[in-house]
């Protein structure tokens, strides 16, 4: 779910994501469709989004999005001070 209507959701979401469809009197949408490759979608698609966005479903997606996110924190390095 993308927290941003699907006009400008659009911008960014490649058309093999899925499709978006309006929620919320069109404020917010949601991104539905399959993936053949969800490391790809979390890694190259959604962590460039620059749109709140929320996994609501989808086991292999949910990994992959949970482990670009522990790469990108790792990549922080220890913490200063």
């Amino acid at each position: 779910m993308f927290d941003a209507p699907a006009a400008e959701v659009s911008r960014y979401a490649a058309s093999p994501m899925g499709r978006l469809e309006p929620l919320d009197d069109g404020r917010r949408c949601v991104l539905v469709g399959a993936t053949s490759d969800p490391a790809i979608d979390a890694g190259e698609w959604l962590a460039a989004m620059p749109i709140p966005f929320w996994v609501e479903g989808g086991i292999e997606l949910r990994e992959a999005v949970a482990a670009v996110a522990a790469r990108l924190t790792d990549a922080l390095g220890p913490s200063v001070g």
